[in-house]
């Protein structure tokens, strides 16, 4: 006879599905070891960067291979088109390669956190743009983009040259004409809709010279010839031995001697009327002495104070005497004098005009994009 008692109605059954069928210590020291490595994980994951900074040995590198892996996802979508991070890498590559060279570490991230934003920012305009030119039912004819293929060439050393450099680009030639076919459609939709409604009125040329004559005027301008006696150095007349010590400064003191006897020659020669050209060839260690020592065209406040002070106090075919400088003394003669000028308006009204019609542009096409956007549906992941 058996001695378990009977179930009541009230007594619970210990139900057994759900205990612990593994109940090794060792399993549980595992458990909460893995848990708290995973806790500190992240707590030190959400550390500022500052806190623990890395070698840049290794820090580099991994920005790298990040740039350079090219994950074919979707990064951002605009209406019905989706932008590929193949895309968004095809044009930042080339940026990143030349940041990679100027800038290190945080600077060099940032850099292209930035690059990134605003090519993402110009290839979702694209993408509206496009949209709209389809709409609108433009087209790129075939003639037109092989017309811009054979330009694209021409620049080129050889159509060999060309091909090469199109498949260093990871493009078939289709994919160039398309690119070529996009851009042609996006430049006539902007003519139409942005460049086509810009005016530049004569008043507003006319408003403008007057405004800024200042930055029209052309500065006093002289045409200068120039003799150079440079000033003796310690090596120039090096004694026997190792050149140090007193007999240094004694060759110095030598040389020098050396050098003004060369001026007092050169101020003589000048005086009796000698040519400056011939004086120059002959004697001259300045630039251009087998031109006669000709400087061109000098704008007033280009030379260092004391020349510039001489040369524009003389005359035409007027010589100076020597003027000392830091690296020797100079003789100038003055060929040419060109005062300050305001050119005449129709000289300068094309360039007014273009710079006004560009001021206008750029804020016309900023708006009119800016409406593209307001109308569209963009999401950037």
């Amino acid at each position: 006879m058996s001695n378990q008692k009977p179930v009541t109605r009230y007594q619970r059954i210990p139900d057994t599905r759900y205990q612990k069928k593994i109940r090794s210590p060792h399993l549980w020291f595992l458990v909460t070891g893995f848990f708290w490595l995973l806790v500190s994980g992240i707590w030190f994951l959400s550390l500022p960067a500052s806190r623990f900074p890395l070698p840049e040995s290794w820090f580099r590198p991994v920005i790298s291979i990040a740039v350079a892996e090219v994950v074919d996802r979707i990064v951002a979508v605009v209406n019905e088109d989706i932008v590929t991070q193949s895309e968004l890498m095809e044009r930042l590559n080339p940026i990143v390669a030349q940041y990679q060279t100027v800038y290190q570490g945080e600077g060099l991230v940032r850099k292209i956190s930035e690059a990134r934003r605003d090519i993402l920012g110009q290839i979702i305009e694209d993408h509206l743009i496009l949209q709209r030119a389809r709409e609108k039912g433009l087209e790129a004819s075939a003639e037109q983009v092989e017309e811009r293929v054979r330009e694209v060439i021409g620049k080129f050393e050889s159509e060999e040259a060309f091909h090469q450099a199109v498949s260093e680009q990871g493009l078939s030639l289709e994919e160039l004409r398309q690119k070529y076919r996009d851009q042609h459609l996006i430049q006539q939709l902007i003519g139409m809709e942005v460049r086509s409604r810009i005016i530049v009125s004569p008043k507003e040329i006319q408003d403008y010279y007057s405004a800024h004559a200042d930055d029209f005027k052309t500065p006093e301008k002289v045409r200068a010839r120039m003799i150079l006696i440079r000033k003796a150095r310690p090596e120039d007349e090096a004694p026997a031995g190792d050149g140090l010590g007193e007999a240094e400064d004694e060759a110095t003191v030598e040389g020098q001697d050396l050098v003004l006897e060369k001026l007092e020659r050169v101020r003589a020669l000048l005086e009796q009327g000698t040519p400056f050209e011939e004086v120059c060839k002959q004697y001259s260690e300045g630039p251009n002495r087998d031109e006669g020592g000709d400087l061109g065209f000098v704008s007033r406040g280009e030379m260092v104070e004391e020349i510039d002070k001489t040369l524009f106090s003389l005359k035409v075919s007027e010589i100076s005497g020597p003027v000392e400088s830091r690296v020797g003394y100079h003789f100038f003669r003055v060929d040419v004098r060109q005062e300050a000028s305001l050119p005449a308006f129709q000289e300068v009204n094309d360039e007014i005009e273009n710079a006004l019609y560009q001021e206008k542009f750029s804020a016309a096409f900023r708006t009119w994009v800016n409406e593209l956007k307001e109308e569209a549906f963009i999401s950037i992941k």
